[in-house]
């Protein structure tokens, strides 16, 4: 076990990936109770340019709160804000974020798919934010995928690794 400031983390591997124990104080001690995990860096091969962009093409990508690292745990999601974020990657590569500050907030764009190497980056471009790209790896079913979480002061709170959340694409609606 690992004594970090402010949380309690048990290192827990499961599936090829690895997750981190995020005990608060309102958790129950049960020794049958599993806390929520915090998903770290998929430690398996991210996607490429063509499966980035057959993925999200209309797609909607919404928090996966079922999502499992193996079974009977669950992830506890990660997000800034008063509610989760909500990213739309229409075929005509544009682009839309609902996100909540101090109220509710729009923003629109471009998305992109930036090769680097054999990984494919999603890159979202905006006048109201700045230009930000993610790495993408696949879930246990294909509309599941895996990211690090980047919207402003996500590093700032959660270190230079950031944290990852898992997602899931649903199609989108104009």
């Amino acid at each position: 076990m690992k004594i970090v400031p402010l949380t309690v983390m048990l290192l827990l591997i499961g599936a090829g990936s690895s997750a981190m124990a995020d005990t608060t104080k309102d958790q129950s001690r049960s020794s049958s109770h599993i806390p929520a995990m915090r998903l770290e860096r998929p430690d398996w091969q991210p996607l490429t340019n063509e499966q980035v962009q057959s993925l999200f093409s209309d797609r909607k990508l919404e928090f996966d709160e079922r999502y499992e690292p193996f079974p009977g745990a669950k992830v506890s999601v990660r997000y800034i804000g008063g509610c989760p974020p909500i990213e739309s990657f229409f075929a005509d590569g544009t682009w839309q974020m609902y996100f909540c500050s101090r109220g509710p907030m729009t923003f629109h764009g471009r998305w992109t798919v930036e090769p680097h190497g054999q990984i494919g980056w999603l890159c979202v471009q905006s006048a109201e934010r700045p230009t930000d790209c993610r790495v993408v790896w696949q879930g246990s079913a294909v509309n599941e995928v895996i990211m690090q979480l980047k919207v402003p002061g996500a590093e700032r709170i959660w270190g230079s690794d950031g944290a990852y959340n898992p997602y899931r694409l649903v199609s989108a609606a104009r």
